[in-house]
């Protein structure tokens, strides 16, 4: 008797099934959205420190001018103190050289400097205080424009 040798080859199937396609595309999914989040959040918070960075620097150029014009300051000559209740909100002096410097907090809570008649400057956006308080000698906020010995400045 004869035996008969058959010789089958063996197909090799390649290619993914439809449950791996499914299973990767819910993995890259799910792996995008959690990048979408770190580089969102990533995004806000440079937003967030980058506009308190330059909200400070505003606060320090802002001080660094008033500083510098409070030491120009002609003792004899603060003036515009108002006596309604916005003397919180704006003061005017004349410097040594004879400039009259101006500054204000307007209704949009805008610090605002003007020298002589010039325009308005805007030196700081978004105050949250009344900037400007007048004090006597003893350190107590006065009414009167004769009184004034100092001058604080908060910019918040």
């Amino acid at each position: 008797m004869m035996i008969k040798s058959y010789n089958y080859k063996i197909r090799q199937e390649t290619g993914f099934s439809l449950m791996e396609l499914v299973v990767s595309i819910a993995v890259m999914g799910i792996l995008t959205l959690v990048g979408y989040g770190v580089i969102a959040l990533n995004s806000m918070t440079f937003n967030m420190v980058n506009t308190g960075t330059i909200q400070r620097w505003d606060i320090r150029k802002a001080m660094q001018m008033m500083r510098h014009d409070c030491q120009m300051i002609d003792p004899n000559k603060l003036i515009g103190i108002p006596s309604n209740g916005n003397k919180a909100n704006r003061i005017a002096f004349q410097t040594i050289d004879g400039n009259v410097i101006r500054y204000r907090r307007n209704g949009s809570n805008v610090l605002q400097r003007r020298l002589d008649a010039g325009n308005w400057t805007t030196l700081v956006d978004n105050l949250t205080v009344k900037p400007f308080r007048h004090l006597d000698i003893n350190l107590s906020p006065t009414p009167t424009e004769a009184d004034v010995k100092f001058i604080e400045v908060e910019l918040s």
